[in-house]
């Protein structure tokens, strides 16, 4: 029984290192080509691009050109200053962007193996395996967006608040959190709950005000050195329509991405609650502080899916709370070998046929991922000479625009070709949002196509296509006509090409 014990940890250890081969392996295939990006990729690289030139992270953008930016400001200043530093061009700034960012997950790996360190290194091998090699990192994982840097920021904060350390290190790390991007605050409200929790009410009242009142002020002098919009902006998306049908998808993607971690989140619950029994052991207040962050990190997933956009890194910190789980369950297998090798029943450990059952499933769960993780790169455009073309020829293209560009205007609504053009806006989905809202008045942009200012029109989709101008990533429905009313297509190769009508007075 020893022997299958000690088999069973070296199995999930051992899985969890797949995992993180398999995402290396699909990493290594997506962060050469500059042109695999994800959404709203473009748009960070854009304003850390901004960050560089020394212009405003927060223009008015409601008036021409529209640029609008959602998030705060912390990820964008490390970037783009370390751009210009580097005196970088904007294919560089995206590759600095996307390092930056698997750094972040590097050390949030780590992080999480350095919380499991009491239960020994196969817990901490495990857990890091977990972190790393998740399913919610796909694409989020290695792209030029703020995500990661708050979510380790957050996580490193939420560490430091729940340990007996500094308040005012864990006050700086969750305000680098929300500074990265404004989600990061479920980590201090998590903090703060599993302080009270635990009994610790007045360090959860110093950490919870400390990290308000500084990311307030850090905000506050961007106010006043020239952000007038700073405030305004950060809450835009507070007012992004939210759909069922939108949540109902996103949650498929996290079951399909990362099925393996729900399930192992939730032999967590059963864990952590057998030890919150133990009533105010260092075994229960471990377990008041994953299940606070689970609690929170449910919930702000749960509800912040269902706003129109969203995709799965609203649940990003559900690794962690699955990697803790998981390295839990290898540290309780060490304690159930250690029983099991001796003579003395006083010692055994009650639940060490739960342990058991609970390491089994987790272990079948990592390895069906395992094969999820396979279908997704035998799929990948590198193993499909087709979609190889395809993504060639979209290079192709979107090169040809770019040098167009530089003697003649183009327009377009295609947010990697935006990137490096004089477009309008870098994020063809927040400007249609606006717009249809009722919140951007595309007026500017409308007469400028009207009078034919640009020599080509590249669009993804139909312009005369209702379905694709509806799209959420299509175009407001007024400068759709506006195209059509002035332009014709063309030809058509990756991108729609529309250029000036002849005749007929034009």
């Amino acid at each position: 029984m020893i022997f299958f014990v000690r088999a069973l940890v070296a199995l999930i250890v051992a899985a969890a290192g797949v995992r993180t081969a398999l995402i290396a392996v699909y990493q290594a295939w997506e962060v050469p080509d500059r042109l695999a990006v994800y959404f709203t990729e473009p748009q960070s690289v854009y304003l850390a691009h901004r960050v560089q030139l020394g212009e405003s992270l927060y223009p008015e953008w409601r008036s021409f050109p529209y640029v609008v930016n959602v998030f705060t400001p912390g990820y964008f200043w490390a970037v783009g200053l370390i751009g210009r530093a580097m005196n970088a061009n904007v294919e560089v700034l995206q590759w600095l962007g996307r390092g930056v960012t698997m750094l972040c997950a590097v050390i949030g790996a780590a992080l999480i193996a350095f919380a499991m360190r009491r239960y020994g290194r196969a817990a901490m091998a495990a857990a890091a395996g977990c972190a790393i090699g998740s399913g919610f990192l796909l694409g989020f994982g290695w792209m030029a967006r703020p995500d990661m840097a708050a979510d380790m920021f957050g996580f490193a904060g939420f560490l430091t608040a729940t340990a007996p350390t500094s308040a005012g290190l864990a006050i700086a790390l969750l305000t680098a959190g929300m500074l990265c991007k404004q989600t990061s605050v479920l980590y201090l409200i998590a903090a703060a709950a599993a302080l009270v929790w635990q009994k610790r009410r007045g360090r959860a009242g110093v950490v919870f005000a400390g990290s308000i009142i500084v990311t307030l002020l850090v905000l506050g002098v961007a106010f006043a050195t020239g952000e007038p919009r700073i405030f305004a902006d950060i809450v835009l998306e507070a007012g992004t329509p939210w759909r069922w049908e939108h949540w109902q998808t996103i949650a498929q993607r996290c079951f399909i991405r990362a099925g393996d971690e729900l399930l192992i989140g939730i032999i967590g619950v059963v864990l952590w609650t057998r030890q919150l029994q133990r009533g105010d052991s260092e075994e229960a207040q471990e377990a008041k502080r994953w299940l606070a962050l689970l609690a929170a990190a449910a919930i702000f997933g749960g509800v912040g899916a269902a706003k129109i956009g969203s995709d799965v890194n609203y649940y990003l910190p559900l690794r962690y709370v699955a990697a803790a789980a998981l390295g839990g369950l290898v540290g309780g297998m060490r304690n159930v070998s250690a029983s099991m090798s001796t003579s003395d029943a006083a010692i055994r450990r009650p639940h060490a046929t739960w342990n058991i059952v609970g390491a089994v499933m987790a272990l079948l769960a990592v390895a069906d991922w395992g094969l999820t993780m396979r279908a997704l790169l035998s799929q990948h455009p590198t193993r499909d000479p087709n979609k190889e073309r395809l993504r060639e020829a979209y290079s192709r293209e979107v090169e040809a625009l770019t040098r167009l560009s530089q003697t003649q205007p183009v327009f377009t609504n295609c947010d990697d070709l935006a990137l490096r053009i004089d477009n309008p806006f870098a994020d063809s989905f927040l400007f249609k949002m606006l717009a249809d809202t009722g919140r951007l008045d595309p007026k500017a942009l409308i007469e400028r196509l009207r009078r034919g200012e640009y020599h080509t029109v590249a669009t993804l989709g139909a312009v005369e296509d209702p379905s694709y101008v509806e799209s959420p990533f299509g175009l407001p429905t007024a400068v759709a006509a506006a195209i059509l009313e002035r332009y014709e297509r063309k030809s058509r190769g990756v991108f729609y090409y529309y250029r000036l009508k002849t005749g007929a007075g034009y």
